[in-house]
């Protein structure tokens, strides 16, 4: 039976989709910086924005026991990550679309002496005691770097724009991930430009802090837009779209440019030095122009000092609050489970009561050490994802064909949580093709009986992922169940599979078997998404 799936009420989490960084990252991670990729379940998104919730909005009873329980698990993988993949040299802390730059960190008052030391560096320097020299200052200060897990829940927790992004998600779909950018110390904030391209040309570039002035820039000008235009030239043929907005930084260490990310160009999008004048011709079709700020900003006095005080003023450090959390009673835990938790702990105990009656306590000792081991791999099941009990069934078994499969695009995004039964093929004969323009591969709906047996992979999903895919698909997908065939065997098995609307791919049609990592070469996930925002737009028209 098909299903029609539901078309998103807002169509996208927002217009700036196609740019998050988990779309463009694989295709430009040579020029940018390390980049590590960790999904979240709905649950662990649920625990943000209900501690958000209840602590900033008083929304009395929304932060539940049971959600102190996800944090807990999520702040023990946020620190394991930190240690293990950034050596100490810390991290950027973000999701796809957001990073959490309005959140307070866990430190406030080490980030106000920092601060001090930096103003007191510059007025040693010679610049005048300003408003101006304070915001160089903030600039220098490196309060967003995250190197445990206490610090990046403290940004995560208190941060408006995360809690906005996941409420869209859980809302409307398109799920998040967290996102963790290596922190490189050679990236200076006086040094980051916004360069817009229309029609694949730069039109403008501008200085990115639009409140400070900087008197090294001016004579850098010449310098700085050459190596921005050459290093531009290099990435713009990977990103794969005429319009868009990218964010540069000139390392002056090292003497290059490195990619921070990549924006919509919409009229909305902030112009920086270019202020309301965001969307007329000077944007769009005017000749380069290279802006760097010149004069103070008026009343900035106004917006330094009262508007950092608050962000770094002292305050309890989150996990205080979790003493507020609602009680909420434990799900219930199947007999199974409790029989595997007593033979993992017990076992060994009784062994070791044994031993230490017959004189062995040296084996005594390696069967408590045993039992301790046990007590402490429950914690971290009971915590983190190995909570099966409180994870929903994998119930659901889909067929992927394309970006889904492993090793590909979208697969840990989605399918971090599901179970790999196996390779299969489809019994039927299906149409599976290519779009001309992004390379994406689409089942083609209301073409029985052409194509070809399709080869793919066949995993168990849980309600949440099913629920996130139907979302992700849109308007101009549909999700029926279809036979296929176990790789190595005759077993047959039902699955859910996506179909695309044949508009999207008109003919003439080329059929596949199997879409490759040959085919995935030429996949350009940005143009995919972009592909998927303008069918649905059209669908809406229709209607």
């Amino acid at each position: 039976m098909a299903t029609k799936l539901k078309r998103q009420p807002h169509r996208y989490r927002r217009e700036a989709s196609p740019f998050d960084i988990d779309v463009w990252y694989p295709r430009l991670q040579a020029y940018t910086f390390e980049t590590v990729f960790m999904s979240l379940t709905r649950a662990e998104a649920t625990a943000i924005t209900n501690y958000y919730a209840a602590k900033f909005l008083e929304r009395a009873g929304a932060f539940t026991t049971r959600d102190v329980d996800l944090l807990l698990g999520l702040e023990e993988m946020l620190d394991h990550a930190l240690r293990c993949s950034f050596n100490g040299t810390g991290a950027f802390i973000r999701l796809c679309g957001q990073s959490a730059k309005d959140g307070v960190p866990l430190h406030p008052a080490r980030v106000w002496r920092e601060y001090a030391k930096q103003l007191t560096t510059l007025r040693a320097a010679g610049l005048p005691d300003t408003a101006n020299t304070k915001a160089m200052a903030i600039a220098k200060v490196n309060w967003l770097r995250v190197t445990t897990g206490h610090e990046a829940m403290s940004l995560l927790l208190t941060s408006e724009r995360i809690y906005s992004d996941l409420m869209s998600w859980l809302k409307h779909g398109n799920p998040e991930q967290m996102v963790l950018r290596r922190w490189d110390t050679r990236l200076r904030h006086d040094l980051e430009f916004r360069l817009y391209v229309q029609g694949g040309h730069i039109t403008c570039i501008s200085q990115h802090d639009c409140l400070c002035v900087y008197p090294h820039l001016p004579p850098m000008k010449e310098k700085l837009q050459r190596m921005l235009l050459q290093f531009w030239e290099e990435i713009h043929p990977l990103v794969g779209v005429e319009d868009y907005v990218v964010d540069l930084g000139y390392l002056e260490a090292s003497d290059c440019v490195v990619l921070i990310e990549l924006a919509p160009f919409l009229p909305h999008k902030e112009a920086e030095l270019f202020g309301c004048e965001s969307g007329t011709p000077l944007l769009e079709n005017s000749p380069l122009e290279f802006r760097v700020k010149q004069k103070e900003t008026e009343h900035l006095d106004c917006l330094v000092e009262p508007r950092w005080y608050t962000h770094w003023h002292p305050a309890d450090p989150y996990w205080e609050f979790y003493k507020e959390a609602a009680p909420v009673a434990v799900p219930p835990t199947q007999p199974g489970w409790y029989l595997a938790v007593c033979l993992a702990v017990l076992l060994p105990l009784l062994s070791a009561v044994v031993l230490v009656l017959c004189g062995n306590t040296t084996a005594a000792t390696c069967a408590c050490l045993l039992a301790i081991s046990a007590v402490t791999m429950l914690r971290c099941f009971s915590t983190r994802r190995g909570l099966v009990l409180r994870r929903p069934p994998l119930s659901h078994c889909a067929f992927f064909y394309g970006e889904m499969k492993r090793k590909f695009h979208w697969h840990s995004k989605f399918l971090g949580h599901a179970k790999h039964v196996g390779d299969a093929t489809t019994v039927g004969l299906f149409p599976l093709v290519l779009e001309s323009t992004c390379g994406a591969p689409f089942l083609l709906d209301g073409m029985s009986g052409q194509g070809k047996h399709v080869h793919g992979e066949l995993w168990m999903v849980d309600d949440d992922t099913l629920q996130d895919l139907d979302l992700f698909q849109g308007a101009y997908y549909h999700r029926r169940e279809i036979s296929v065939r176990l790789a190595g065997g005759l077993r047959r098995q039902t699955a859910e599979c996506y179909f695309a609307d044949r508009a999207l791919v008109p003919p003439p049609h080329t059929f596949l078997d199997e879409y490759t990592a040959a085919h995935h070469a030429n996949y350009n996930p940005l143009r995919y998404v972009l592909l998927k925002q303008l069918a649905c737009l059209n669908k809406q028209h229709e209607e």
